[in-house]
């Protein structure tokens, strides 16, 4: 073994995180990202967040953060991961369609003000774009943080892409999006009790 790869792994992370950092779009989107956060936050609405595989991972992982804790010990948000529950998740497959899985569960639970971030490597999973859809439809739009070009989901809902076609690269910048936004959420409630 040598550290080649590890330091090609950590170049490709920091060089796409840079680029992040100098994008005045992203930062706007970012800002307009954490606001609608905070505001569904202040009006006791519900977080959702979902994704397929490492991103449904990552889903949890957020929801998680919200929930419980991140850095300080504040009030739990209301932070819900689609597809979390197994019963859902299976009888929904096996019942509908494997591509209806997140937006049969949003479609029960969803309320005006809510926010639903989509997290996908390419933007273009098929029950992604069912819940941008729904959405849509129900005069919402939802966000999403994807990679690559953005995909299907990149015209369906507000978005941040993230500058890398390296699925691993995306996941870890997705990740480190998701702590920002926990971080300025746990200052937003600890600061304004």
């Amino acid at each position: 073994m040598n550290a080649k790869t590890i330091q090609k792994s950590s170049k490709d992370l920091i060089d796409t995180l840079l680029k992040l950092n100098k994008d005045k779009d992203f930062l706007k989107r970012y800002d307009t990202l954490i606001d609608n956060l905070l505001n569904a936050i202040n009006t006791k609405n519900t977080i959702f967040f979902c994704g397929n595989g490492g991103s449904f991972a990552d889903a949890q992982h957020l929801a998680a953060e919200l929930v419980v804790r991140f850095k300080e010990n504040r009030r739990a948000i209301n932070s819900i991961a689609l597809g979390s529950n197994q019963c859902n998740l299976t009888a929904i497959g096996n019942d509908f369609e494997f591509e209806d899985i997140f937006v049969r569960e949003l479609s029960a639970l969803y309320k005006e003000g809510d926010i639903v971030i989509m997290l996908s490597t390419s933007g273009n999973s098929k029950n992604l774009v069912k819940v941008a859809n729904y959405l849509i439809n129900n005069g919402s739009k939802g966000f999403s943080i994807l990679g690559k070009s953005g995909g299907l989901l990149k015209d369906l809902t507000h978005n941040i892409v993230i500058p890398s076609k390296e699925t691993a690269t995306i996941q870890e910048v997705t990740i480190v999006i998701g702590h920002s936004l926990c971080t300025d959420i746990d200052e937003h409630i600890f600061f304004n009790k």
